[in-house]
Order: structure tokens, then sequence, then C-alpha cells
């Protein structure tokens, strides 16, 4: 068995470290979404488990458009 070194560069860049605990990551170029809005909405859905029976209905949906962005 031949030992691997594991290394975190490639030839162009650098890999990033992932960091430790549970996370998910979305790319948000796939949604119609501005990205704080839709991680004020998962994050509403961490915090409330019982309101995630909602999730995939009009509620859901609702809930999501009416998700208010601050600008600076």
């Amino acid at each position: 068995m031949a030992k691997m070194n594991r290394r975190f560069t490639t030839l162009l860049w650098r890999i990033e470290i992932m960091p430790k605990g549970k996370y998910i990551e979305l790319d948000c170029r796939r949604f119609d979404v501005h990205p704080v809005a839709l991680e004020q909405w998962i994050r509403f859905y961490i915090d409330n488990p019982d309101a995630r029976v909602e999730l995939g209905t009009d509620a859901a949906a609702e809930r999501l458009t009416g998700v208010g962005v601050q600008r600076a």
C-alpha cells in the first residue's frame, strides 16, 4: 500500500480547509433569491424545527419572499 501525502494545494490555487462542525454549502447562483435572504430563511428552519412541516408548501414560499434584506 502506497502512503499518500495529503496536500491542500493544487497547481493553480490553494484548497481551503473546511471548518469543523456541521455546515451546508449552497451555490447561490442557482437560486433566484438574494443570498442573505436565503441564509435567513434557512436559519429560520434551523432555529424552529417545528415549522419544518411547512417546507414544500406555499407557506414556505411566502416566508421566503417575505424575508427582507437590509442594505448598508
